[in-house]
């Protein structure tokens, strides 16, 4: 039996007004996934979750039956316990640089003091695999990962078939990568099964430098700890310089709105029945609308008022597959087109 999660996360656009000390937000979105961390499907042999990724992860520790860190381009050089339980690792695609400032601080014995780093895999399609043991007995996964401007998909299967996936990565192009750990634990009908686990970079926003990264693996008997919250409900927060282009529809599958007129009722928003943005206040002086935030919207060409074309502002009028005001756009189109 497979079990489907969401998890919601908020986008919020800030900039300072210049020369007017005021403060300007063009853009609420609500989407399935911050930095993206989407829907995940789970079964009963399979379940698990996806975060964003400690500072720092003893990988030892946590790794009583085997662990890998991706730390050098020469594959038989990666540190690890070598046990061999975590087994045929296939990197394809375009191999990269060995990035060194994964947001994890790797720690193991012999490990530098400064230990953040991954292989970065370029362009759409690269991707990851490697095998684990079957166990008729609950085994615990951690897999760390990062993205720049993608998509990234990470499928566990036995005997073939899917059985827990996830969606995650950071989806944007402004300076840095983001890192992601997956834990799930796993269990097998018979000691004779397969299992395989399969990450894989989806969908890009930059064709050429798009990529996620492979940093490390680990496996165990027993619960593995990170210092991580957990729980039912988690709000994250950081703050990172705003994007120069932001897609509503991408960033905004569930709702969006844009804060781009002085008229509290004709701002642009998703046009959806179920409103995940709602009880919106402005509390202050709201007679000036700034026409030169660094983030350029993209959102529906018939949603907007007359194409602006100032460059500051380029990508107002980028069509999307999306609607906008109910008043200005035309019907929805259906989940999944």
């Amino acid at each position: 039996m497979k079990k489907e999660r969401m998890h919601r996360t908020a986008a919020l656009l800030l900039s300072a007004a210049l020369c007017t000390g005021t403060l300007t937000s063009p853009l609420l979105a609500l989407s399935p996934a911050a930095y993206l961390m989407e829907e995940q499907t789970e079964s009963d042999l399979v379940s698990g979750s996806v975060k964003r990724a400690p500072a720092t992860a003893d990988l030892a520790a946590n790794g009583n039956l085997d662990w890998v860190h991706m730390n050098n381009k020469d594959q038989s050089a990666w540190a690890g316990a070598g046990n061999g339980l975590i087994s045929d690792i296939t990197l394809t695609g375009t191999l990269a640089q060995i990035m060194t400032d994964t947001d994890t601080n790797f720690v193991y014995p012999g490990s530098a003091a400064d230990n953040h780093r991954g292989q970065v895999i370029n362009q759409q399609g690269g991707k990851t695999t490697f095998s684990l043991p079957a166990s008729t007995d609950t085994r615990y996964v951690s897999v760390f990962t990062g993205s720049w401007a993608s998509t990234v998909e990470l499928r566990v299967l036995i005997n073939g078939e899917v059985q827990y996936s996830n969606r995650h990565g950071k989806q944007d192009t402004s300076n840095g990568a983001e890192s992601f750990i997956t834990r799930f634990s796993y269990h097998t009908l018979s000691e004779d099964d397969t299992v395989t686990v399969e990450i894989e970079t989806v969908e890009l926003l930059n064709s050429t430098y798009g990529n996620h990264s492979i940093q490390a693996i680990v496996l165990s008997d027993t619960p593995q700890d990170y210092g991580l919250q957990e729980g039912t409900g988690t709000v994250e927060m950081r703050n990172t310089e705003a994007p120069e282009l932001a897609s509503l529809s991408r960033q905004g599958q569930l709702d969006w709105v844009v804060l781009d007129s002085t008229d509290f009722g004709s701002f642009n928003r998703k046009n959806t029945d179920t409103p995940g943005i709602t009880s919106l206040q402005l509390i202050g002086n709201t007679d000036y609308v700034t026409q030169n935030t660094r983030t350029a919207l993209s959102m529906p060409t018939a949603c907007l008022p007359p194409c602006r074309t100032r460059p500051s502002i380029r990508g107002w009028c980028s069509p999307e597959p999306t609607r906008a005001s109910p008043s200005r756009c035309p019907a929805a189109p259906k989940p999944g087109r």
